[in-house]
């Protein structure tokens, strides 16, 4: 029987900036400008940096200040403290934010907090809200011929229905994102799709194009000196090797990213790093280093506030102690990992779970009960095309039923 490793790649989920009209200094200095024209302190400004915001209180304070006549300064501190909250990792503090901020926002403006607000959702594991307002802005972003948010905004749809399970989906969100970048001669844009067109090719068992598609990305990303793109593929690449079991060029590949991960402070991308070095020194069979990773990773994502991310290595974890020997432990682990990954609606990580569960079940004796887990992974599998995972889980169901029928 196999167990099924959720190794990841670099996705790279793209931003918009909310920050695009008025930076942090922009707005202080608005405010300064207040208070030196009043000879006063509004009691806004005073208190605009250390509290939370009530909306219906600084809009009204607002009023009383008609020579500056623009929400925005209102909108762009609501906005700025949802990115610094962002920056902390507090997903629900920046939603707070970012709601609040909608209610004033319009055009452009509303198009990009929508967008922060669909990335927020989708690192919290709601996906469907993180799809409603994506589709939302992206709606804006067309009214408005805004096309860069287009291109933003449909790459990042494709990465949620890829997440989701729905290939088709994501591969002609992305397709048309890319179309956009390449006509609008968006070189960031470009790199950040050919990668996320790449993991949907990795998924269904195409390597080869996937390889190609990541080297094409790796390729803009150095162009641009982007440490965060070159990483990424660096991981991509790096799964690539590890599902072709060169275990030595995928190590060499995923140190690259890791080295640039820590120096340039990216949790997330470091988080899958370590995870994914945790799966190869298992498969070396040093299960303590292999156990050093998977906790390090599991800590990082807990920080975060990362569902998937914890999911991930709570399934790693489990693999490990299922090659341990300790049944009780690794049940444990991936049934808080597959609770995860039903919460967020993760199809694949349900699958993965579902295989994991049947091989444990297995291993302790209920062939029936292991069988039953791996029909069901199957027909997840089946359906989001996730063509390695099916090799596997039918490999792992022929195998069953060869024991079940010598026995009857």
């Amino acid at each position: 029987m196999l167990i099924i490793i959720a190794c990841i790649a670099g996705v790279v989920l793209i931003i918009i900036l909310a920050s695009l009209f008025f930076q942090t200094k922009k707005l202080r200095k608005e405010l300064e400008i207040l208070i030196r024209e009043r000879k006063e302190i509004p009691s806004f400004a005073k208190e605009f940096w250390e509290k939370p915001i009530d909306i219906q209180f600084y809009a009204s304070e607002f009023s009383l200040y008609p020579m500056v006549e623009r929400k925005e300064i209102v909108i762009e501190g609501l906005k700025a403290e949802g990115e610094k909250a962002m920056d902390k990792y507090k997903w629900d503090e920046a939603i707070y934010y970012f709601q609040k901020a909608l209610t004033l926002a319009s055009g452009r403006q509303k198009a990009i907090i929508l967008a922060q607000l669909g990335r927020c959702y989708y690192i919290v594991g709601n996906l469907d809200q993180a799809i409603e307002k994506l589709k939302d802005s992206l709606q804006i972003a067309k009214d408005i011929k805004d096309m860069r948010g287009q291109t933003a905004t449909l790459g990042n749809l494709g990465v949620i229905f890829q997440d989701k399970g729905d290939l088709d989906k994501a591969l002609d969100y992305h397709e048309k994102a890319l179309k956009i970048n390449e006509e609008i001669g968006n070189k960031e844009g470009e790199a950040a799709t050919l990668g996320n067109l790449g993991l949907i090719y990795r998924i269904r068992g195409d390597l080869d194009k996937a390889f190609n598609y990541f080297q094409a990305a790796l390729k803009l990303y150095e162009e641009l000196r982007s440490k965060e793109g070159v990483s990424a593929q660096f991981i991509n690449l790096g799964t690539v090797f590890q599902n072709k079991g060169d275990m030595d060029k995928a190590l060499e590949y995923y140190e690259k990213a890791l080295k640039i991960n820590r120096a340039a402070g990216l949790k997330d991308e470091e988080s899958v790093v370590l995870g994914n070095l945790g799966i190869i020194h298992k498969d070396k069979g040093d299960l303590d280093k292999a156990l050093t990773f998977q906790e390090e990773a599991l800590k990082i994502n807990k920080e975060i506030g990362n569902k998937k991310g914890i999911a991930r290595s709570l399934s790693n974890l489990g693999g490990i102690y299922i090659t341990k020997g300790d049944l009780d432990k690794a049940l444990k682990y991936h049934e808080e990992a597959l609770k995860i990954a039903k919460e967020i609606d993760s199809k694949q990580g349900i699958a993965i779970q579902l295989s994991n569960l049947g091989v444990i079940s297995e291993k302790k004796g209920d062939k029936e009960k292991a069988l039953k887990y791996y029909e069901d992974a199957l027909k997840i599998f089946t359906q989001i095309g996730a063509q390695m995972e099916i090799e596997i889980t039918k490999k792992n169901i022929e195998g069953l039923k060869n024991q079940l029928d010598s026995k009857s």
